[in-house]
């Protein structure tokens, strides 16, 4: 901050800040009342501008966008060509179940959290207002919103591309059709039984909970592979538990448990033919013990490392 040259160190340091952490800088009015109230939330607003900001974020929105768009078009030309008309829930349901084409977006997704936590200055200034605790809870609170809201957006992009080819009513098809015609029970129907135990809706969100789950267990790994300074290792780890489903032949070690192989409902129903339901409310217990530990590993690890934050934005 040049034009700041003279003044004292703390003012300059404030000026370069994010708008959010700079309301909170000393000398502002109301700054230190301000400090125990809103620190945390200024905190987060302040690692949320840093990473909305940064053009990898803005070019992997925008082709992870594109791909979903692509996949959902496909997805309606296949049920097309099958016969099938499909009610909204029913088609993002079906989007969602297969995680958006999971291998790209998960690698769009990657590159754009590989900087977390952005290694500048600014987080000197963060910890100054804060405790290292403070410091963590923020950071695992904005992995946890930038991976809903990530989630969120394909499912908006699904919706609105769903939208037009969708036929109306609610609930699944598939009983309309087997009311309609007993015989259709001896075809391939677009839902299993096991899930149509539940709504359209219902079968979105178990969905949307395993892959909220799976992002998060990838964003939280990349953080904590950043505060044990070992970051480009905790990318080459994600790539490998994105992938590994894929370039490892999985039956030549048995017993072997590849993350990728529970990044999906329907990857999940798949290893558990009659107890889906149960599998998927069992991952989803294992992606907490696993996000669990992998918090706790960083609170200990934050409180005893040596933080340096020499880059720039």
């Amino acid at each position: 901050c040049r034009r700041n040259a003279c003044a004292p160190r703390w003012r300059a340091t404030a000026c370069c800040l994010p708008s959010a952490l700079r309301r909170t800088a000393p000398g502002v009015k109301g700054g230190f009342a301000m400090r125990k109230r809103h620190t945390l939330g200024a905190t987060l607003r302040g690692h949320w501008s840093l990473w909305v900001h940064s053009p990898r974020t803005v070019i992997a929105l925008a082709f992870v966008a594109m791909m979903t768009i692509m996949f959902t078009r496909a997805q309606h030309l296949l049920y097309e060509a099958s016969g099938y008309a499909l009610h909204l829930g029913e088609m993002v349901y079906a989007s969602v179940n297969q995680g958006f084409h999971l291998l790209n977006t998960s690698i769009g997704f990657l590159v754009m959290i590989s900087e977390i936590p952005k290694r500048i200055a600014w987080q000197k200034y963060a910890l100054i207002r804060q405790s290292r605790g403070q410091w963590l809870i923020s950071l695992v609170a904005f992995c946890a919103m930038i991976s809903a809201l990530f989630l969120a957006a394909m499912l908006l992009s699904a919706t609105l591309c769903s939208a037009p080819y969708a036929a109306p009513g609610e609930g699944w098809s598939d009983l309309e059709r087997l009311a309609a015609d007993p015989d259709y029970v001896y075809e391939v129907q677009f839902a299993p039984a096991y899930i149509r135990v539940l709504s359209p809706l219902a079968a979105c969100g178990l969905a949307a909970a395993v892959q909220m789950g799976y992002y998060l267990l990838l964003t939280l790994t990349v953080l904590a592979f950043a505060l044990f300074d070992c970051g480009n290792v905790g990318i080459i780890v994600c790539v490998m538990m994105v992938t590994a489903h894929i370039t490892l032949l999985a039956e030549l070690f048995p017993g072997i448990v590849l993350p990728g192989l529970y990044a999906t409902l329907s990857a999940i129903a798949g290893r558990a033919y009659g107890d889906e339901i149960g599998a998927a409310l069992r991952a989803l217990v294992g992606y907490g013990v696993a996000i669990a530990a992998l918090i706790a590993l960083m609170a200990a690890r934050v409180h005893r490392m040596d933080l340096r934050f020499e880059g720039r934005a």
